[in-house]
């Protein structure tokens, strides 16, 4: 999927639930880990800012700001930190969020 087609997909007018990292009190953060293969793909990753930021969807649910994201292709793998995050209405595990790179 292009930029151009995640952020038509970010500007649906489906609603959301937006929770961010500075609106949330202390937590624990999670991390949780993504393998990337080029038979399948589970989530869509689009990056920007030279890859110091990126855009992600995906289904599931538990993500919240804060928490740290393991992005796994092969042997390479990057971390990212949840910055916003966007839940869906239908489906409510469906989610977009904003990353930055650690």
């Amino acid at each position: 999927m292009s930029s151009n087609q995640l952020a038509t997909l970010a500007s649906t007018n489906l609603p959301l639930h937006q929770k961010t990292l500075s609106n949330l009190s202390q937590q624990q953060k999670r991390t949780h880990h993504y393998k990337v293969s080029n038979e399948r793909y589970n989530h869509v990753f689009v990056s920007k800012d030279g890859g110091i930021r990126a855009y992600m969807t995906e289904q599931g649910q538990g993500i919240e700001p804060g928490d740290y994201l393991v992005l796994q292709r092969g042997s390479t793998s990057n971390r990212y930190q949840v910055d916003k995050i966007n839940y869906y209405a239908n489906p409510p595990d469906m989610w977009i969020a904003l990353l930055k790179q650690c």
